[in-house]
């Protein structure tokens, strides 16, 4: 159990530790099971071309029924920023799908809002015939470098949420 402690590990029973020496392979999930998912969106990047205050609003119409700690957080965010958002009747909201790897919202304008992983964004945006901002890799690549989690978006723009 000492040697254990060290190593930073909650053991419950000295069963539990004893059992664990007979393991040879552990195999966990992502954030959610085994650990509690708690990052919080902490800002918003717009690309070239694309407005601050556009950026937030479309963020939180992407967020307004994303269950997830994730949309609830950028939802948040928006709000503290400003930004008061409620549905628009008739708009669709699109799951998240790891097909697809994006969720979002059809508006009843045909304005199609989708947030997402880069690469899947960036991939959306071109079969939409949208044209990528030419800073668009160089802000993945300096928010990456800062350790934030991105998630990108797109009205045939672009933006980020910065997690911590």
């Amino acid at each position: 159990m000492d040697r254990v402690t060290r190593f930073n590990v909650i053991a419950m029973s000295g069963k539990a530790v004893e059992v664990c020496g007979d393991v040879d392979t552990m195999i966990l999930d992502k954030t959610g099971t085994i650990t509690y998912g708690n990052r919080l969106a902490a800002d918003f990047f717009p690309v070239d071309g694309v407005d601050l205050k556009e950026l937030i609003h479309y963020a939180a119409l992407t967020c307004l029924h994303d269950e997830t700690p994730e949309g609830k957080s950028i939802l948040e965010l928006a709000h503290r920023m400003g930004d008061n958002s409620t549905e628009i009747v008739g708009s669709s909201f699109i799951e998240f799908t790891a097909q697809t790897r994006m969720s979002g919202i059809d508006l009843p304008d045909g304005t199609k809002i989708r947030k997402g992983a880069s690469d899947a964004i960036e991939k959306y945006v071109k079969g939409q015939g949208g044209k990528i901002p030419k800073n668009l890799w160089e802000e993945v690549e300096k928010i990456s470098s800062l350790g934030g989690h991105l998630l990108q978006s797109a009205k045939i723009a672009v933006f980020w949420e910065l997690f911590i």
